[in-house]
């Protein structure tokens, strides 16, 4: 499991110092193999992963931003996406008040597939994995999507496709969000910035799922603008 703290001991607003020891970033910095495996698995190991939410609970402008967050990874990726109904799905987006212990799942013992994730204090958001699906949850108390929303969203639903906190530390000094979605690092001085899925996260994605056959063909007219050069 994993979620997303917004705790002020852990943002001290003070200003971002890299480390020129610690300065290359590479995918492998950010990809978790053990949710990887784990969403491939209950995808039924074809790339095509099933979504699902509770209607009453998330407004209209939630719904379609969840919709073009996944299109963007659809577009780049090999994974396609597709609504279903609650019970086949393999995501499952959830609205709440607030993160409480309710809204934790625990990691089944699977086998091969049996993993632990750390568990930290939740506030604003969590991945919780299960033993039919991956659970989304994250807190919202209207009808509109705010740029904190937009962060918790991707940076959850990167969780469940693969990616990890940087070198395995959400708050690791030598991330922010201008690097990777799955940073903590969202705050320079009193300002909140917003990033959305930067090219290291679709590098890293990509590694993980392939390429759009669609996309990414040879006599094909879109440019893959966003194929780099992995490190």
């Amino acid at each position: 499991m994993s979620s997303v703290r917004f705790r002020y001991s852990a943002w001290d607003l003070s200003p971002f110092i890299l480390n020129p020891d610690h300065m290359q970033k590479t995918i492998n910095d950010i990809i978790s193999n053990d949710w990887f495996r784990y969403m491939d698995y209950l995808s039924g190991y074809d790339n095509v992963i099933h979504y699902s939410w509770k209607k009453k609970t998330i407004s209209r402008a939630e719904r379609k931003e969840i919709r073009a967050m996944l299109e963007e990874i659809d577009e780049v990726t090999g994974i396609t996406f597709k609504k279903t109904r609650k019970r086949d799905d393999d995501i499952r987006f959830i609205s709440v008040p607030e993160i409480t212990d309710d809204t934790l799942l625990e990691f089944s013992d699977l086998g091969h597939q049996n993993s632990t994730f750390l568990v930290d204090d939740a506030v604003v958001g969590r991945a919780s994995a299960g033993t039919k699906r991956m659970k989304i949850f994250f807190r919202d108390n209207d009808d509109h999507v705010s740029l904190l929303e937009k962060y918790i969203l991707r940076h959850e639903l990167g969780h469940t496709l693969g990616l990890g906190h940087p070198r395995g530390q959400g708050n690791d000094p030598d991330y922010t969000v201008a690097d990777t979605i799955m940073s903590y690092n969202v705050y320079q001085g009193p300002a909140f910035f917003y990033y959305g899925f930067t090219s290291l996260d679709k590098q890293a994605l990509q590694n993980l799922w392939g390429l759009n056959p669609e996309a990414y063909t040879v006599n094909s007219v879109i440019k893959p603008q966003d194929i780099v050069e992995i490190l």
